[in-house]
C-alpha cells in the first residue's frame, strides 16, 4: 500500500478556474477567496502527509487544468500517482472542508 508521503498532489492556483469550478462565481471580487481555497487545500494535504506542489506548464492555466491527463483529481487537487479509495476519500474530505470554510469566511465576496 502506498503511503500518503509517496503521493504528490498538485493544487490548482488558477483563480479563474477556482472561482468558476469550485466556488461557482465569475467575478474577480472573489479572487481572494479563490486564493484562500487553494492555500487551505494545500495546508490540509500537507497536514495529512501528502507531498504537494503547484502546477507547472499549461496546468497553471484554466484550459490546462481542465485538460490535464490526471490519474485522479477532485476539484483543485490532482495527481498522476495511484491513490487508494481511502486516500481519495481523505483528499475529498480535505477539499470539501476547505471549500466550506472559504464559503463561510468569504460569504460577502461570494454573493453575486
Amino acid at each position: 500500500m502506498t503511503g500518503n508521503s509517496e503521493i504528490t498532489i498538485e493544487v490548482c492556483k488558477c483563480t479563474e478556474w477556482l472561482r468558476s469550478n469550485c466556488l461557482g462565481v465569475t467575478g474577480t471580487d472573489a479572487d481572494d477567496a479563490a486564493n484562500e481555497l487553494s492555500n487551505r487545500v494545500l495546508v490540509g494535504l500537507l497536514d495529512a502527509g501528502y507531498q504537494t506542489r503547484h502546477p507547472h506548464g499549461q496546468r497553471i492555466l484554466f484550459h490546462g487544468w481542465n485538460g490535464a491527463s490526471w490519474r485522479w483529481h477532485y476539484g483543485p487537487a490532482g495527481t498522476f500517482d495511484q491513490v487508494t479509495d481511502v486516500q481519495k476519500s481523505q483528499i475529498m474530505a480535505i477539499v470539501d472542508a476547505a471549500e466550506a470554510s472559504v464559503r463561510a469566511d468569504f460569504a460577502e465576496e461570494l454573493a453575486e
